[in-house]
């Protein structure tokens, strides 16, 4: 059984980071459009939300810069 090297490993974990961040994003905006179509919300949610995608989106961007191809 060949055993995965380092850099397979790491994209793995980086395409599953990615879509998670495409989750969240889809989850962000399915909430943008239930506030915008006038339903009740709570500013902390707003705040909340923001703050979750701009962390995970920082870690996938990590994540991604530490497995990148050298010449990039």
């Amino acid at each position: 059984m060949k055993k995965p090297g380092r850099g397979s490993v790491w994209s793995n974990d980086t395409m599953q980071l990615s879509q998670a961040l495409k989750v969240l994003a889809a989850v962000a905006i399915a909430f943008g459009l239930h506030v915008q179509g006038g339903a009740a919300y709570e500013p902390r949610t707003v705040g909340a939300l923001a703050l979750r995608l701009a962390f995970w989106s920082v870690v996938a961007g990590l994540a991604w810069w530490a497995v990148r191809p050298k010449g990039l």
